[in-house]
């Protein structure tokens, strides 16, 4: 069972994504913000995590960043997510600050399907 942390400062849609993890077979923890998310980091040894991109304060591409920096958390896998559209020049933007970043391994556009959702997760756990 892999522990998956997710990061959204919507907390109807971390809550569902916490539950769809659980649902396929994950042991999920949540964050509502890029701070909450470095503190959960301290605390626990997570696989993966799922990094809403647009977030108040300091975004998912800082977190991102941030976390590809620190020797204690490079190696965990992100996955961005995000409802801007994948086609848009915002969300092309966004994955293009991080194209550098080895720790992001993907993104996936909400709403998403749940089995989307836990296809990319295998593929991006297998592949670490």
């Amino acid at each position: 069972m892999s522990k998956i942390l997710a990061v959204d400062n919507d907390l109807n849609t971390l809550e569902t994504i916490c539950l769809s993890l659980e649902a396929g077979g994950h042991k999920a923890s949540k964050a509502e913000s890029g701070e909450q998310a470095l503190k959960v980091l301290k605390q626990n040894k997570i696989d993966l995590i799922l990094l809403d991109i647009m977030m108040p304060k300091v975004d998912g591409i800082q977190v991102a960043k941030n976390l590809a920096a620190d020797s204690a958390f490079k190696k965990i896998p992100i996955i961005l997510i995000s409802a801007l559209p994948i086609e848009s020049n915002s969300f092309k933007k966004a994955l293009k600050e991080t194209e550098k970043l080895d720790n992001v391994k993907g993104s996936i556009e909400k709403p998403f399907k749940l089995e989307d959702l836990l296809a990319k997760i295998d593929v991006v756990l297998k592949g670490v």
